[in-house]
């Protein structure tokens, strides 16, 4: 959500909102929780992207991210679209193992 937010996209309250819904990140302007469910608000309705079942059906999705701050909406990405290839830092794989062995 930081993206869109500085870049001026969404605004503040829309931010806010979204983040007390448990958005974790956002894939095209989708913006999803940590399961890898869209999060239930208006911003969702409103975006001029591709949709993400067609993301699903796609037979090569390709994720690529990375960061300490990226873990969990890699960790929702993943659910989300259950990429065929991940492209990450070696760090984030770490945490991201760590974090999915410790839900389990």
């Amino acid at each position: 959500a930081t993206t869109f937010s500085r870049g001026g996209f969404l605004k503040e309250a829309d931010r806010e909102a979204l983040l007390a819904r448990g958005a974790v990140g956002d894939l095209l302007f989708h913006f999803y929780d940590r399961k890898g469910d869209l999060v239930d608000h208006p911003v969702n309705s409103h975006v001029m992207s591709v949709d993400v079942d067609r993301l699903r059906k796609a037979p090569i999705r390709i994720l690529t991210s990375g960061g300490e701050e990226k873990t969990e909406a890699l960790l929702g990405a993943m659910n989300l679209v259950a990429p065929t290839v991940l492209i990450t830092d070696e760090e984030s794989a770490r945490r991201m193992l760590a974090a999915h062995g410790a839900s389990r």
